[in-house]
């Protein structure tokens, strides 16, 4: 696997274990440090365009899709991203540390229904912890407000834990027991709030949450108009969060432990002699994401360096304070440290890596299996029980149920525990078995793309040009690979399907029917109600929904009579135009 699929893999299970699990694996820094390399090395990949992490369970379709935000650390480029936005009015409001979720009302204004954003189209159905909440509003005249769930700082410094959003992660997923219950958690709404003038950005950025009760670590900051700037998959254009830095401190490094990836990579992780406190979480290591790294910064052992955990969430080691006795960075190992088969150094596009040479590397398969059992959603198959299967014969997909399904292994009750697992997971949809297997380039999203557009026995016969003719934004050489990976596991997943270990389910999206059916739908200006609404309302009755007007586009719909871009281009095109209102009857909104 290659830096870009490897870099891919990371920001995909960093994102399931944020925002599924409440425990992350990285620093919002070290984060972005790896969404930013992978943007420069390829900025159209697919999980660039992914916000969170579908529900393990079965989960609630959004209406309108729950977006992230695009991040700046420094007011730089803050200036820079507003530099891109037309002329108009800014607005900022507090940036809450808590559990994305949107709050459904009935007629009466009461709640009806709280759901998690989940992987940004389905989340998890909450309503019961919601439910116990004291500060939930009544009487809302909207059908739906967004916000977050948060555990305000005066209440973590009484009862403690990780850090505020791990625990509001915590109570929502019934692990937090005895100490927190849900009356512990507040809703914070999101909210445009006040106008900002550029010329004093500086002080706003300088806005300090300190005395504050509320788990804020940053602003949100809007453009007027953001609504009507598009959307990509991931976030709106017109709005970007700006992130408070944290204080850092300063760690003594122990040792660099060189642990084995799914890929065969051997990641550097700095392990501190003594834990430090960071954002009110005790860390005692932090990932250097490969060989380059570790040699800029000089890390060795007794090294100190100073640490900073910006967003709160993921360590980054900054530089190296004092370079200790040694004076020279520590030495890639030699030989893997799970196999002791001999390592050898890759250069990379950006980086150098230490890659094991041994194509049967243990750890390596058990990473793998980790991932198969995660992506179909066999519980218990953590990273020691994996590890012990691999040790037992399990090497790969195959051989793990042939181990585990053998009525000889069920020996224990954890044992017929994961037997179970396996059984009741038995029936996968095909974009989580794509994502299972571990095809280079394919992370969720894409696979999710993928199943959507083309079922699974015609994937192994569909051309690369036609499947990214399927899918915006996928280019033929990365569909050229994700269908050369998967013809050479074709065998696999059909002797899997052969032996009755697993059936898939298609997940392709039908064509909708409705009042718009065939249509390519572009908006332009203000409507009665917001884009996202009105993009999930258009597409509900059979439109597709475009942010430019090309010749592609059939109808575009224009809030008033003003001489937008889109408008001159449509009229120049000779696209049908019809104003708001035409749209709302045609497409049956009450």
């Amino acid at each position: 696997m290659n830096i870009i699929d490897e870099l891919a893999e990371q920001i995909a299970d960093a994102n399931r274990r944020y925002h599924a699990l409440g425990t992350p694996l990285f620093s919002d820094a070290e984060y972005d440090a790896l969404v930013d390399k992978l943007q420069e090395l390829a900025p159209e990949h697919p999980v660039l365009q992914q916000v969170g992490n579908r529900p393990s369970v079965d989960g609630v379709r959004h209406t309108t899709p729950m977006l992230s935000l695009q991040k700046a650390y420094t007011e730089e480029e803050v200036r820079a991203w507003m530099a891109t936005m037309p002329a108009g009015r800014f607005r900022w409001d507090m940036k809450y540390d808590g559990l994305a979720v949107e709050l459904r009302f009935d007629e009466h204004g009461l709640l009806r229904q709280a759901v998690t954003r989940g992987d940004g189209h389905v989340g998890q159905d909450i309503t019961h912890i919601v439910q116990q909440m004291s500060n939930i509003p009544t009487g809302q005249p909207l059908s739906a407000l967004r916000g977050e769930l948060c555990v305000l700082l005066n209440t973590f410094a009484k009862k403690g834990g990780k850090h505020p959003r791990n625990v509001a992660a915590g109570i929502v997923a019934a692990k937090e027991h005895g100490v927190y219950t849900p009356a512990d958690l507040v809703f914070l709404a999101h909210a445009c709030g006040d106008r900002m003038d550029p010329d004093l950005l500086h002080c706003a950025l300088r806005t300090s949450a300190a005395g504050c009760l509320l788990p804020v670590d940053g602003i949100v900051i809007f453009h007027e108009r953001w609504q009507e700037l598009g959307f990509t998959s991931h976030h709106p254009k017109g709005a970007i969060a700006f992130k408070f830095p944290d204080q850092p401190a300063e760690a003594t490094i122990s040792h660099v432990d060189w642990q084995v990836s799914g890929t065969g990579i051997l990641t550097p992780v700095a392990i501190f002699k003594t834990p430090v406190l960071l954002s009110g979480a005790s860390v005692s290591q932090a990932t250097l994401h490969n060989l380059s790294t570790v040699q800029s910064l000089g890390v060795q052992p007794g090294c100190k360096v100073r640490v900073v955990r910006r967003g709160g969430v993921i360590p980054h080691v900054e530089v190296v304070t004092d370079p200790g006795p040694g004076g020279v960075s520590s030495a890639p190992p030699s030989a893997c440290p799970m196999c002791a088969e001999r390592t050898r150094i890759e250069e990379r596009p950006g980086s150098k890596v230490v890659v094991c040479t041994n194509l049967q590397c243990p750890a390596a398969a058990a990473r793998r299996l980790e991932r198969w059992c995660k992506a179909v959603g066999a519980d218990g198959f953590g990273p020691a029980i994996c590890d012990g299967l691999v040790a037992q014969g399990a090497s790969d997909i195959l051989q793990l149920y042939q181990l585990v399904t053998a009525p000889t292994f069920a020996t224990s009750t954890s044992r017929r525990n994961l037997a179970d697992a396996l059984r009741t997971s038995r029936v996968v949809a095909t974009d989580k078995l794509l994502f299972g297997l571990g095809l280079p380039g394919l992370g969720e999203s894409l696979s999710r793309q993928i199943a959507r557009a083309v079922p699974l026995e015609q994937l192994f016969d569909t051309d690369a040009a036609e499947l990214a003719a399927e899918i915006p934004g996928l280019g033929v050489p990365t569909a050229q690979g994700v269908l050369r990976s998967l013809q050479m596991r074709m065998t696999e997943v059909a002797t899997l399907v052969a032996h009755e270990y697993i059936d898939y389910v298609d997940v392709v999206q039908p064509v909708r029917q409705g009042a718009l059916s065939g249509e390519v739908v572009c908006f332009t200006g203000e409507l009665t109600i917001d884009r996202l609404t009105a993009t999930g309302l258009a597409e509900s009755v059979g439109a597709t929904v475009v942010n430019g007007v090309t010749k592609k586009t059939t109808l575009l719909v224009a809030a008033d009579d003003t001489p937008s871009t889109k408008y001159k281009k449509a009229q120049q095109l000779g696209v049908r135009i019809i104003d708001g209102l035409s749209f709302l009857q045609r497409a049956g909104y009450q």
